[in-house]
């Protein structure tokens, strides 16, 4: 891509684009938005669907059911995607793509089955981001060292479900449905730009590590984080 001769002419955004921290601390975002967006709705789903939307509570159980099949469609997709195809970051963008359709959607939701196709849509945008931010990592950090990667960005993931559902009320108090849309489309919008300007394809970065610094890795030699 054009973008990235150009910003790997800069050799300070080369260092990062390059830089296997920046994989991390990217997946660990990447799934705190995953969480975050799906967390907004769980507290105001009921106001929305029986005082707003008029349905009964039995159909509550669909709306999570969509969610995932959804899920089921996104990682099942992007892994044959990723795999076949031998990349990550332009699968990666899918799911910044999906997430802002399904805000979108959310966005002129006024019955119940625009909220299914919500749910569905932020299922697979659910599925692709977190089967690739799981699989990027895998890519570039060593096995000796994953329990400790995985556990941080599982971190984000339980810190995202604690404030997800009381942003979600607040900003429905305060904008309603609408409120909570256009946060869904800015992260999506955030994730986008964030993967064409910092983010290089995690096979890319594999293939830039210098020999004896990937056997170390490989040999457990080199348990540290820093970029060799």
């Amino acid at each position: 891509m054009f973008l990235d001769t150009a910003l790997d002419k800069v050799p300070p955004i080369r260092r990062i684009r390059r830089s296997r921290n920046t994989t991390w601390a990217m997946s660990s975002l990447f799934l705190f938005i995953d969480t975050f967006v799906y967390s907004l709705t769980v507290a105001n789903l009921p106001d929305i669907l029986q005082t707003k939307m008029h349905i009964s509570s039995s159909n509550n159980g669909l709306i999570s059911s969509m969610f995932g099949i959804g899920v089921i469609i996104g990682s099942l997709v992007s892994a044959f995607l990723s795999d076949h195809f031998r990349v990550r970051r332009l699968v990666q963008l899918l799911a910044g793509v999906v997430y802002t359709v399904a805000g979108i959607v959310f966005f002129e939701a006024d019955h119940y089955y625009q909220m299914l196709i919500f749910k569905v849509i932020n299922g697979i945008a659910s599925g692709v981001a977190c089967t690739m931010l799981y699989t990027t990592v895998g890519d570039v950090f060593s096995a000796n060292l994953l329990g400790f990667i995985v556990a941080i960005i599982y971190l984000c993931n339980n810190i995202s479900y604690s404030i997800g559902p009381i942003c979600g009320q607040k900003l429905y108090e305060l904008n309603g449905v609408k409120g909570i849309a256009s946060l869904v489309i800015a992260l999506g919008l955030l994730e986008i730009v964030l993967l064409l300007t910092i983010v290089e394809d995690s096979l890319v970065q594999k293939e830039s590590v210098p020999h004896s610094h990937e056997l170390a890795i490989r040999s457990g030699t080199l348990p540290e984080l820093n970029e060799g």
